[in-house]
């Protein structure tokens, strides 16, 4: 009996000592994240906010009907559904939302709702606030911008071109709780466009009532996600941890910190630092130089997000003509000339969950070939009926000299016959001019918006892309990708409108381009996805010291 007593405090001193080594650890929960934007968002309606600065914030604190996984890379997992269903034809998708997720109030909204809306207000996420949300996304007078990834849905086209009521758009509550989503066409990517800020809810009274000012201030935003915006004030936003979130996971930090910082060099020299940022993105044009001379424990995330290409401007101009275009193309000796892009679309775009380039392969485009470029050359001048072309190539500073040998290949090949000038433009300078399509060639940094290579295809193929191409046949081949659920026809599929974007001379790949996720020494639980442009704070912790 002694002895029994004896082990049994024994254990009981042992568990004591368990429990307060426990008490004493750091969870790194309950800390401050600080992280640096290129740009402060104009808008964050999510139904027409665009930018990397925009999507960061609405991921954080919006919730769809799925969500990706923190930590496991792009691993749909429930969101405001807890559960779904696709028919067997692929045409039928039915959600079933939780009943616990709630909308958080803003500060101020006692004075912004009517005293009756106030006292009746339903903070539940019902399947309602996805029908409005859809809805609002398509109506002619959003004018939302990204309203072209809803086109899946049935009769998403007809409603957003004004041929179709709001009212006939494929969706539809079956209750407070139950959402049905029916589909023109079976989609192989319809479940992570999800995930995306055009398909999240938004609540009709809260909107109504915000009198077109819904996301152009903290307190005119009704948030459902991990995080809400307590604060937009100058170049600082504040995100901070949304008590009313009932998800899967537990929100880790107590909130975010965001500050305009685009300059490269002051980001690395404020990450990890005291009251500095946690974490920074590092564009590939700083990688070199930046990567060597990192501070001890900051880890760098690779991601092959981006490809450098010459752009052509299809849409006036000398190189509206595809000749002209396409002889510019056959001049280049990639091989001679140091360009090693294996194709249009970045290393990081997946083709359903698997890797595209991989399943694609290496793009052919359009071969180095002399004899085709200066016959291609000729055509193209003659049904212009001129005897030269004169032409301007915008490119940054850093790229003039490299950029000086394709001149020189050009100018042999072509003679008297071209007459180029090359004009370099600061990164803001030189966006703006894409933008405005003030451009015969450019070098332009084509980002991946999406982490799914059809995804990024339609953005260089939308309305209105940056090289002003339209094409049917480029329409039809997107369509027809979209619409496959089998990943090798799928990655066959995005490989024919990879090819003839190549082949028709929109665009010539230069360099595959890696940026970096650094994160600061002591972080853990950053969730970035493959092509970087969905960033989670939600299961981010910082360890002390």
């Amino acid at each position: 009996m002694k002895q029994a007593r004896r082990l049994l405090g024994i254990f009981l001193a042992a568990a004591v000592l368990f429990t307060l080594a426990s008490c004493g650890k750091d969870s790194g929960e309950n800390k401050e994240l600080s992280y640096p934007l290129d740009e402060m968002p104009q808008y964050l309606d999510p139904a027409v906010a665009t930018g990397s600065a925009a999507a960061l914030i609405l991921n954080n604190c919006f919730e769809g009907l799925l969500r990706q996984a923190p930590g496991e890379e792009m691993r749909l997992a429930p969101g405001v559904a807890e559960r779904w269903s696709v028919s067997a034809d692929g045409l039928r998708y039915t959600f079933y939302l939780r009943p616990d997720s709630r909308w958080r109030l803003p500060g101020g909204a006692e004075a912004l709702l009517s005293k009756e809306v106030f006292a009746a207000f339903d903070a539940r996420v019902k399947a309602a606030d996805f029908v409005f949300g859809l809805r609002r996304v398509l109506e002619p007078g959003t004018h939302a911008p990204n309203a072209a990834q809803l086109f899946p849905i049935k009769n998403a086209r007809k409603v957003f071109e004004g041929k179709l009521e709001p009212s006939a758009l494929g969706v539809a509550a079956t209750d407070d709780f139950t959402l049905e989503i029916q589909l023109e066409q079976p989609n192989a990517n319809f479940l992570s466009l999800l995930t995306q800020p055009v398909f999240m809810p938004c609540h009709e009274a809260f909107f109504a009532a915000t009198k077109g000012r819904y996301g152009l201030a903290a307190d005119m935003l009704l948030c459902n996600g991990p995080f809400y915006l307590s604060r937009w004030d100058g170049a600082l936003l504040r995100l901070r941890r949304n008590e009313e979130y009932k998800g899967n996971w537990k929100v880790a930090p107590a909130g975010v910190t965001l500050r305009l910082q685009p300059d490269s060099a002051q980001r690395l020299r404020l990450l990890g630092a005291e009251g500095g940022f946690s974490a920074v993105l590092l564009p590939a044009s700083a990688a070199a130089q930046a990567l060597p001379a990192l501070a001890k424990g900051v880890t760098a995330v690779p991601l092959q997000n981006a490809t450098l290409a010459l752009l052509f401007q299809c849409a006036t101009g000398a190189l509206a003509s595809v000749e002209l275009r396409a002889a510019l193309c056959a001049a280049l000796d990639a091989a001679a000339l140091g360009y090693d892009a294996a194709g249009l679309v970045p290393g990081s775009c997946l083709a359903g969950q698997g890797a595209y380039r991989q399943a694609a392969g290496r793009a052919q485009g359009i071969p180095f070939d002399e004899a085709k470029a200066r016959k291609l050359w000729a055509q193209g001048l003659a049904a212009l009926g001129k005897s030269q072309a004169a032409l301007t190539l915008l490119c940054p500073p850093e790229l003039e000299a490299q950029l000086l040998l394709a001149l020189q290949q050009w100018q042999r090949l072509f003679g008297l016959t071209l007459r180029l000038t090359i004009e370099t433009s600061a990164p803001a300078e030189l966006q703006e001019r894409l933008r405005a399509k003030d451009f015969d060639l450019a070098v332009a940094v084509l980002q991946s918006e999406s982490a799914f290579a059809l995804g990024f295809l339609q953005q260089l193929g939308a309305e209105e892309g940056l090289s002003g191409y339209r094409s049917k046949t480029l329409t039809a081949l997107l369509t027809a990708a979209a619409q496959t659920t089998d990943p090798a026809q799928l990655a066959a599929g995005c490989k024919q409108a990879e090819e003839h974007l190549l082949q028709n001379a929109v665009v010539y790949p230069l360099w595959a381009l890696q940026s970096h996720l650094l994160i600061a020494p002591g972080v853990e639980g950053l969730m970035v996805s493959p092509a970087g442009e969905q960033i989670s704070f939600l299961r981010a912790t910082v360890a002390d010291g």
